[in-house]
């Protein structure tokens, strides 16, 4: 949903870093040992989602809008 939300903004690089976050997070959980389709695995993909996408809100350079920068 990260990802869909960045295109909606018009953020086509933040919507493939967030792709590339969700992608990695399967590849995580699968090299942790957890099984598709259970809800072990659902867990681990949330968990690890959510810590990748800090990583990315972390690396973003702040963007400021007109109001900003009218001021």
């Amino acid at each position: 949903s990260q990802a869909t939300r960045a295109l909606e903004w018009g953020e086509p690089k933040l919507a493939l870093s967030f792709a590339r976050v969700a992608v990695d997070a399967r590849e995580a959980c699968l090299g942790y040992g957890f099984q598709p389709d259970t809800s072990g695995f659902r867990t681990c993909i949330d968990r690890e989602t959510y810590a990748r996408g800090l990583m990315v809100y972390a690396d973003e350079q702040p963007k400021y809008g007109p109001q900003i920068a009218d001021q």
